[in-house]
């Protein structure tokens, strides 16, 4: 299916993701930090990035600016437990395909994994995505 790369500081979080991901069949990277998934992005190709927002050497949003001056197209959600409307309205503005909150509900992130991979685009806005905590 997709090549996916999670970023987030907790393993706890990089694990849990990793696999749902594979039980739906994806492939997986995942880095600890924004450096660490530059790095993977530069050696690497990628259907779409999952990155925390908040983490140590380089933030999610610095990953998501440098993400799509590379790669304009690349699906990227972002998630958080520090949201708010400014905070999601600037990563959309951004270019990110979704804002998840933390803790997040695992049919949500699911949902948004499976339309950001079916759009393909890296575009926000896709109506109906679910973007809240539950």
């Amino acid at each position: 299916m997709a090549k996916i790369l999670i970023v987030d500081d907790d393993p706890g979080i990089r694990t849990m993701i990793r696999m749902l991901l594979k039980r739906d069949g994806h492939e997986t990277l995942s880095a600890e930090d924004g450096l660490k998934a530059l790095e993977c992005v530069n050696h690497s190709a990628f259907d779409l990035i999952i990155t925390d927002l908040r983490m140590p050497n380089m933030d999610g949003m610095h990953l998501l600016r440098a993400v799509k001056a590379l790669e304009p197209c690349m699906p990227v959600i972002v998630i958080t437990a520090y949201a708010s409307s400014e905070t999601a309205a600037e990563t959309l503005k951004l270019g990110a395909f979704a804002c998840v909150d933390k803790p997040f509900n695992i049919t949500d992130l699911m949902e948004a994994v499976r339309r950001a991979l079916e759009a393909g685009t890296g575009k926000p806005g896709v109506p109906g995505l679910p973007s809240g905590s539950g």
